[in-house]
């Protein structure tokens, strides 16, 4: 079975624990295993029991630097999950789904994976002078999937960034296809 690693930081803002619902069914009803991974936050949460109940491996952890860390056992966890994200990602993971491209840039030169996919979830409206904070650099690798939650963000990326430095593929998917049982809502 193809196993997908989707990447996000915490799951209430912006719905994302919705999106995320939403990508492990389609992963399940493809015969896709999905495995969630947490950036920097070591709490649990009421999903983890949805997702537990859908037998989904959660893993949290940080990326990057210990620096801040005190416990071993975190510290541990973050020196083994740079070594895999690094090293072993393309030989595990058949695709890389990040939730948000302010997560992007933090892991973006970190992951480096043939079918990387990155979910844009925010209006540039969210951003001081209506401006996306996001390097260049995002867009320019035609490897990599943009997926867009409504038209109106392609527009706002190809006019502040350009329509000739847009390299990676801009596509817009609707969300919230997916029957989702209420009784898991909080």
């Amino acid at each position: 079975m193809k196993k997908t690693l989707i990447v996000t930081d915490h799951l209430l803002m912006a719905g994302a624990e919705r999106l995320i619902f939403e990508l492990v069914s389609f992963a399940r009803a493809n015969h896709i295993e999905p495995v969630i991974f947490i950036l920097n936050n070591y709490a649990i949460e009421y999903y983890d029991v949805i997702f537990r109940d859908m037998n989904v491996k959660v893993i949290r952890s940080r990326i990057g630097s210990i620096k801040g860390l005190r416990n071993p056992a975190n510290m541990i966890r973050t020196f083994y999950w740079n070594f895999i994200l690094k090293n072993r990602i393309n030989r595990l993971y058949a695709s890389v789904q990040v939730i948000g491209l302010y997560n992007v840039q933090k892991i973006y030169k970190l992951i480096i994976h043939g079918d990387r996919v990155f979910w844009h979830v925010t209006n540039s409206a969210q951003y001081l002078d209506s401006i996306y904070p996001f390097p260049d650099a995002l867009f320019a690798n035609p490897c990599d999937t943009i997926i867009c939650i409504n038209p109106y963000q392609v527009d706002e990326i190809y006019s502040q960034y350009g329509l000739e430095n847009i390299r990676a593929k801009l596509k817009v998917f609707k969300l919230f296809t997916v029957n989702y049982d209420t009784a898991h809502s909080s």
